[in-house]
């Protein structure tokens, strides 16, 4: 049972699965109640995805948790109280669940190339006179903490890249990001905290509104 890591934010628990079985032997590890959600007519890689999420739930919120989405796709909890997100990226899953906060989370390979995409969630001049090791990392930890943020706010009215404000490109020592949701009315002054943990290859991303 290839569980990679599984640590604690806050009060968020989080935990990591490297998909190295096949969907079906995936399958037999979950329990018999809410392994019937995932489409026979998906995709081998999709239902992976699914039934790793799902044996993640069971490990965090136990057997009776079972997941159901609202009418964006969102994933919630049902049998059990409290928040849920997930990620997946090439290789691993990743289910986080708070049961006080909501929370967003994205995972990422650190070695993932963002240059074709960068401009969809960052002014790149603001990376000015950064060495490319830095760049990268910066990239990566912008596209991680949109990913994360959408998770929790979804359609905000405007861009990502125009209006989501980092405190630092780089996280704090602790890990921390400052995030504020600026220059839209409904949501001027939102302010999120985002937590960035690295873990071998792996960038993890959690994402909460601040108190």
């Amino acid at each position: 049972m290839p569980l990679h890591a599984e640590y604690k934010v806050g009060d968020i628990r989080v935990a990591v699965w490297r998909m190295t079985e096949t969907a079906n032997e995936l399958s037999s590890l979950v329990a018999c109640v809410g392994a019937d959600d995932v489409p026979a007519t998906f995709s081998e890689a999709r239902r992976r995805e699914m039934y790793a999420v799902r044996v993640l739930l069971a490990m965090l919120c136990g057997g009776s948790a079972r997941i159901i989405y609202d009418a964006t796709r969102k994933p919630m909890l049902d049998g059990c109280e409290g928040y849920i997100s997930v990620s997946h990226t090439r290789g691993y899953a990743l289910l986080a669940y708070s049961p006080t906060v909501s929370v967003g989370v994205d995972i990422e390979l650190q070695s993932r190339n963002l240059e074709g995409v960068a401009s969809k969630v960052a002014d790149v001049a603001q990376f000015a006179g950064f060495s490319s090791d830095e760049r990268q990392r910066a990239l990566l930890v912008r596209w991680c903490v949109c990913e994360a943020l959408f998770k929790i706010v979804g359609d905000i009215g405007g861009t990502f890249k125009d209006n989501v404000v980092l405190s630092t490109p780089l996280p704090l020592a602790d890990g921390s990001i400052d995030v504020v949701v600026t220059g839209i009315l409904q949501w001027e002054k939102r302010r999120y905290k985002a937590t960035c943990v690295y873990d071998d290859d792996l960038l993890v991303v959690l994402c909460r509104e601040r108190e």
